[in-house]
């Protein structure tokens, strides 16, 4: 009977730390989330940053597809961002 409820107790135990770990990562959530949206909102102005640049750019084909290669990865980027933010 002893040998069973100091089980139970060592079980009991590695339970309420399990608990504690979990509601420790709940805990870091809201900040995760700021974080994921400022990186997010970081993205999004260095996306209009760029677009607004490209019209103060003398037209090549050349300089047009690097310029929306490089604004589609941040476009690329900042949607990441948003599916990581809303676990999708």
């Amino acid at each position: 009977m002893r040998a069973r409820r100091a089980t139970l107790e060592r079980e009991l135990e590695s339970v309420k730390a399990a608990i504690d770990r979990h509601k420790s990562n709940l805990a870091q959530i809201p900040n995760a989330i700021k974080q994921k949206k400022q990186k997010m909102l970081t993205k999004v102005k260095e996306g209009k940053a760029i677009r607004s640049s490209l019209e103060n750019i003398p037209r090549s084909t050349k300089g047009d597809k690097q310029l929306i290669t490089e604004v589609d990865a941040i476009r690329l980027k900042a949607l990441k961002a948003i599916q990581d933010v809303l676990n999708l």
